[in-house]
Parts: structure tokens; C-alpha cells; sequence
């Protein structure tokens, strides 16, 4: 029990020195190259100072923000920062942040910079959703336009949310896992999902105990997947955002894009 304990660790602590020699630990097969190669996926996410009373709370919120920058997705090097308390949208310092993160893809890619930008969005409820479209967006645009001289990118953003009471069983025994729950990758997109807006839900990882949370996905705004893939468009999104789940490259489970966000605005910490 004890060698195989120590093999545990010292494979995650292989995997993690892999990770700063800029190697990669875990690789999409064949995803993002109908993309044509040139896609930048990027995560973001605001973290609050908690067990605080509101009117005592005057910690800063810490911002973190990743974003990918080769076509394996296996290196996402971090920024982050801090902004007033509590303060869910983003900063000024968005701009510099998400020009800094084209410029370190561009630098990796023979000096060109993504023809695609899929954005994934943590933290914000259904009553900010213009404010990411009236705020934020506008913010990611101009670092687009700053750095573009002629064709700007096309952008996906999608926002990703973990706080909520939907949970999902299985149907048969086939779709069961060993735990009781539905099986990784199951998709719901239609049935319990909103009329006005895209949204699915996706449960991408195993619950150990208990009943497994989806996470759910909300698309703001879609410039890359309809235009490619027509009627398929949510079934490409889909794949992909479960996909992407099993990149994370420090473990074997399957977090959100946006989980490595966060860790980037603990670092700051």
C-alpha cells in the first residue's frame, strides 16, 4: 500500500515538473485542427474573500485569467490581479491582461496571432449577462483591435456556472455508473434548458459520493460554431467543452477550463 502511494505522488509530481518544462502532459486528438490550427481558448474567473461579514469585507477580489497557447492545449500561462471588493466584473486591466495573452500566443505561433477565440466565463449569474456582453466583451474587442491590423478574431464566450441545484439521474442501468450517477460526457441541452438562450448542461466528471453536480453553460455569444458547423454547432461545442475537461495537466480528473482560472487568481493569494 505504501509503494503504491508513493508512486501516486511522484507520478503527480512528474507531471507537474513536465508542466513548467513547458511539455504536455495530455493532448486533444483531433478537435481543434477542424479549426484550422488557429484557436485560442481562454478562461477567466473572480475570487472573493470569504467568511467575512459584507460590510467588513474590504479584501481585494483577485482576478486570474489563462489562456492556451499551442494547439495541444497543454501550456495555459497565467495573469492575474487584484480590484475593489466583491467586484464581480472585470477591471480596466482586462485589456493589457488579454493583449499580454495574444502576444505570448503569438510568440509561440511563427508571429500570428488566433483566428478564433473560444472564451469561457466563471462566476457571473443570469442577471449579469449583459454586463460580460456590455463591459467585458467590448474591453476583450478592443485588445483584439490593438493588436490586429486586419481581420479581427472571431469570439465564442460562454459562461460557466456550478452554483445551482439542477443534478441529473440515470434512466438504465447502462447509463449508471458505479457510483449511481449518470455516465461521464453526459449532455443535456434540451428538456430542462432555457428558450432564450443556448445553454446546456455537462457532466464531464465521476462523483466519488453523493450525486454529481453538472456544471452549466450558458452561450453569450457564438461568432465561430454556427458559421462552421451549422445544425452540428452544439454538438461541436459540446465535444469540445468536454474535452477540454480532461486537460487539466497537473491531475487525471476532469475540471472545468475555468478551474484553472481560479487557481490562477489563488496564486495571487
Amino acid at each position: 500500500m505504501q509503494k503504491e502511494s508513493n508512486l501516486m505522488y511522484w507520478a503527480k509530481v512528474g507531471i507537474k515538473i513536465n508542466l513548467k518544462a513547458v511539455g504536455a502532459n495530455h493532448n486533444l486528438r483531433d478537435e481543434l485542427r477542424k479549426l484550422e490550427n488557429r484557436n485560442m481558448i481562454v478562461g477567466y474567473d473572480v475570487t472573493h474573500s470569504t467568511n467575512m461579514p459584507f460590510k467588513a469585507a474590504g479584501e481585494p477580489s483577485l482576478l486570474g485569467l489563462v489562456a492556451s497557447i499551442n494547439i495541444e492545449l497543454a501550456q495555459w500561462p497565467a495573469v492575474s490581479w487584484e480590484q475593489p471588493a466583491r467586484q464581480e466584473m472585470l477591471s480596466d486591466q482586462l485589456l493589457d491582461a488579454f493583449k499580454s495573452r495574444l502576444e505570448l500566443w503569438q510568440k509561440h505561433n511563427d508571429d500570428r496571432l488566433p483566428a478564433h477565440i473560444l472564451i469561457f466565463r466563471d462566476g457571473v449569474s443570469e442577471s449579469q449577462f449583459t454586463q460580460v456582453l456590455d463591459r467585458e466583451l467590448p474591453t476583450i474587442r478592443q485588445a483584439c483591435r490593438a493588436k490586429y491590423t486586419a481581420t479581427q478574431p472571431k469570439l465564442t464566450v460562454v459562461v460557466s456556472a456550478k452554483r445551482h441545484q439542477t443534478r441529473f439521474d440515470p434512466t438504465t442501468k447502462e447509463d449508471m455508473s458505479a457510483s449511481g450517477n449518470v455516465l461521464n460526457g453526459t449532455v443535456v441541452d434540451r428538456g430542462v434548458t432555457q428558450v432564450r438562450y443556448w445553454d446546456f448542461f455537462l457532466t464531464a466528471h465521476h462523483a466519488i459520493k453523493g450525486t454529481a453536480r453538472p456544471a452549466h453553460y450558458t452561450v453569450l455569444l457564438d461568432e465561430i460554431f454556427r458559421e462552421r458547423y451549422n445544425a452540428k454547432a452544439a454538438d461541436e461545442l459540446e465535444r469540445l467543452t468536454h474535452e477540454l475537461r480532461y486537460l487539466f495537466g497537473r491531475a487525471t480528473k476532469a475540471p472545468d477550463t475555468v478551474w484553472e482560472a481560479g487557481l490562477g487568481s489563488d496564486d495571487e493569494i
